[in-house]
């Protein structure tokens, strides 16, 4: 019964249930056993990243500049939080470990579609993540991501810098297209906006705490 709750606020945040919700509960069940909290967190970064670079190359195709140096990123980004899952999962029971494996991390394309679907849960774990900074793993106090005896600067300079690394990946791909003047550009700038917002909200909650603390 661990983390329904958690699980039940997600959906309520997110306005729709997730699409494998017993999995999300499995991986976060495994991170709570394992001591993972952080393995956890990365996890749903670099879902977040992939699940935002696929709906931009979706939105501009496959002869629009820029798709090839999206589509690098975008198997980049696939190959590390595949890996990622792999070590969540590396200590759980046989059959657990295999059902996942065989479901989203097989070579095929059937699995692949369900990957790119447990992705966008996990990234809706993300945002609800971002919006109130909390999530019931050990590891994970309400100030914060932070490990064991990291301070708490360091901790939110981190969580920074992971989202300025994804926001300059875009605004990378923004500078290859002619300029925001077509509806493409206005398009990939408002993705960057949206990952501006998020570094400026954890900037001012880095101060906050900083202030309070």
């Amino acid at each position: 019964m661990m983390f329904i709750e958690f699980l039940n606020n997600i959906e309520q945040h997110a306005g729709k249930g997730l699409m494998h919700r017993e999995t999300v509960r499995q991986l976060l069940e495994a991170a709570e056993r394992r001591d993972m909290a952080q393995v956890f967190m990365d996890v749903m970064f670099h879902a977040k990243f992939v699940v935002k670079t696929n709906e931009v190359m979706k939105r501009i195709g496959k002869g629009a500049e820029g798709f090839d140096t999206l589509s690098a990123q975008f198997s980049e980004g696939l190959e590390r939080v595949t890996s990622l899952l792999k070590t969540l999962i590396k200590e759980e029971q046989e059959g657990v470990k295999l059902a996942i494996a065989s479901t989203f991390l097989s070579m095929d394309q059937e699995s692949f579609i369900r990957l790119l679907e447990l992705l966008e849960d996990l990234s809706r774990v993300k945002n609800y993540e971002i919006d109130f900074q909390t999530i019931p793993l050990t590891g994970y106090p309400k100030t914060g991501r932070r490990e064991k005896g990291e301070p708490l600067m360091e901790s939110h300079l981190k969580n920074l810098v992971r989202s300025a690394r994804l926001a300059l990946v875009l605004l990378a791909v923004l500078l290859i297209f002619d300029g925001p003047f077509t509806i493409l550009g206005w398009i990939t700038a408002v993705v960057i906006a949206g990952l501006l917002i998020v570094i400026q909200f954890e900037g001012a909650a880095a101060g906050k705490k900083l202030t309070t603390g």
